[in-house]
């Protein structure tokens, strides 16, 4: 699978990383760095802090709950902060919304999304049903739109995070009051 194979390819750089990379993270959401996080792709959970939940369709040792970002199972506002990175790049159209609007649906303050930045991401698309890449699938990553679902502000877009490879942006998203 694909989260097998990306480890594979880069777990010494993750793991030298993984400190920086959740103080990254935090800086987003800084009022509420200290309570729990979500993430859901969470793959080997190099973005979690002692404390936080890792959601994964496969089993690793830092996986909480084995689970789909389209259908997360918790209840609403479960988390201070929900956060995927390079997940909703892998969902077709109808898809990656469902995923975006469950992240909405468990958190209380803020969703945040990390996606590679279409113009330096291979023109590909992972297929769990083949389990390689497929060609021309243009349009994804960055070129959706990823807009506000309702009661949620976007507040900071395409920001990159020290920690994480460049070609790697994110967006937040607060609650509305």
């Amino acid at each position: 699978p694909l989260g097998v194979a990306y480890w594979e390819r880069n777990e010494q750089k993750v793991m030298e990383l993984a400190d920086l990379r959740r103080a990254s993270l935090r800086s987003l959401a800084p009022q509420w760095a200290s309570q729990s996080w979500l993430e859901a792709g969470c793959g080997v959970g190099a973005n979690l802090r002692p404390g936080d939940c890792g959601v994964d369709l496969a089993a690793h040792p830092r996986v909480d709950v084995i689970g789909d970002i389209r259908a997360l199972p918790f209840g609403a506002n479960t988390y201070a902060v929900a956060f995927c990175v390079g997940v909703l790049m892998h969902l077709p159209d109808g898809e990656w919304q469902r995923g975006l609007s469950e992240l909405c649906r468990v958190a209380q303050h803020v969703v945040i999304i990390g996606e590679y930045v279409e113009e330096n991401e291979r023109d590909m698309l992972w297929n769990p049903h083949t389990g390689h890449f497929d060609d021309g699938q243009r349009g994804l990553l960055w070129a959706r739109p990823y807009p506000a679902p309702a009661g949620w502000q976007l507040t900071n877009t395409r920001r990159q995070l020290l920690g994480f490879d460049p070609t790697v942006e994110f967006l937040v998203f607060r609650h509305e009051l």
